[in-house]
């Protein structure tokens, strides 16, 4: 009942043509699911009067890619990308609209394409972040580095499984508001100057 109530909220204020457009931010995947199907499955159940006539316009709006459209929005973590995924392909299956996948909080790349696929590269810094190699100033400098670059690079399998599941949808990626690789950079660089004084 509470999905239904809550779809054929957002039903009226869309059909009432009183706005240009209603933006929702909607629940968790598995009720905006449930709010989204709710009209047809009952539409299914019932099989005569206002609640059928009303069930039947509701699933009208929400099956039409001209009214409604779904934007779905998960940061790349294996978790948030898989309910992402099955999401696209629930709603697809409910016939209503993917219009965008959006990977949100990418975290920002601390070395360039070329420098990140050197695997020699990466094995030397790996080596300076352990203890042994300089002072713990640099250790510790370099051990944040290589902790946001492993982050930068499962969050990239996660929205690469994101972008794949998107398919014909538009693929956007929202970068992470913090500053952690400029600030990783800038300890890097720090430590370096302070070693080699």
């Amino acid at each position: 009942v509470r999905e239904i109530l809550a779809g054929g909220k957002l039903c009226h204020e869309g059909r009432e043509a009183r706005h240009d457009g209603v933006i929702v931010d909607a629940e968790s995947t598995g009720h905006v699911l449930g709010q989204l199907t709710a009209p047809r499955t009952l539409e299914g159940i019932v099989s005569l009067g206002m609640i059928r006539d009303q069930t039947r316009w509701m699933s009208e709006i929400l099956e039409d890619p001209a009214t409604t459209s779904v934007a779905v929005v998960a940061v790349p973590e294996e978790l948030a990308a898989t309910e992402a995924a099955e999401l696209v392909g629930a709603l697809g299956d409910a016939k209503v609209h993917t219009a965008a996948v959006i990977c949100n909080k990418m975290p920002a790349a601390v070395l360039a394409p070329r420098e990140s696929a050197d695997p020699g590269l990466a094995a030397h810094l790996d080596a300076l972040a352990s203890p042994e190699h300089g002072s713990p100033g640099l250790a510790d400098a370099l051990a944040r580095f290589v902790r946001a670059r492993d982050r930068r690079t499962d969050a990239e399998v996660h929205a690469e499984h994101l972008r794949r599941a998107a398919g014909e949808a538009a693929f956007v990626v929202g970068g992470d508001r913090g500053a952690e690789a400029d600030d990783t950079v800038a300890a890097v660089a720090e430590a370096l100057d302070e070693e080699a004084l």
